[in-house]
């Protein structure tokens, strides 16, 4: 049984990994590449958000205290992120399941 398990799971890892390695790829995506108003692209870099890894780690709330980003905005970056499968508040950094 655990021969059987370990082969249909070696399949699943290399699937995660791919998935990771995909992550990865998209996370490290310019802000600049986005298609993000000028105030709201500003925004983000002035607030040192310069790729969507930088930009997931923050939160909404977060979002609308930096200065000239307001709910316009951030319904525009939510879309965006909505789009792509992301989310404010994620946890990029955090190991996935290796093996």
């Amino acid at each position: 049984m655990d021969q059987r398990h370990g082969a249909a799971g070696g399949g699943g890892v290399a699937r995660r990994h791919a998935a990771h390695a995909g992550l990865d790829a998209l996370l490290a995506k310019p802000i600049d590449d986005l298609d993000l108003s000028v105030r709201s692209a500003n925004s983000l870099k002035n607030a040192n958000i310069h790729t969507l890894r930088d930009l997931v780690r923050r939160t909404e709330k977060d979002m609308l205290e930096t200065k000239n980003f307001g709910k316009k905005s951030l319904e525009e970056v939510q879309e965006v992120l909505d789009k792509l499968g992301l989310r404010f508040g994620m946890d990029p950094d955090r190991p996935s399941t290796s093996a």
